[in-house]
């Protein structure tokens, strides 16, 4: 669902970054295999759409492995060449 662009915008407590391919990179050194990436819950909060095109979703994030860990999210999302795709994720 993320943008494949170098404008994707990635804000963590890690600072910010920018790319499809930096992402793909953090997330394969992050979760090199099945046991490291456990297993992923969301619970949205809220969707706003006041901004249309561009839709807001925040809530929390929990990823269930040895050291449950958990925070939470907003995901920016915009319709690029007809498919609606993340362009922000600020996880913290």
């Amino acid at each position: 669902a993320y943008w494949d662009s170098d404008d994707l915008r990635f804000v963590s407590s890690n600072g910010v970054s920018f790319g499809h391919s930096t992402l793909l990179n953090m997330y394969q050194r992050s979760f090199p295999n099945r046991e490291s990436m456990g297993r992923l819950e969301f619970k949205v909060d809220t969707i706003w759409t006041q901004r249309y095109p561009l839709i807001s979703v925040d809530g929390k994030w929990k990823l269930y492995r040895k050291d449950t860990v958990g925070g939470h999210f907003v995901l920016l999302f915009e319709k690029k060449e007809g498919e609606w795709k993340i362009t922000e994720d600020h996880t913290w």
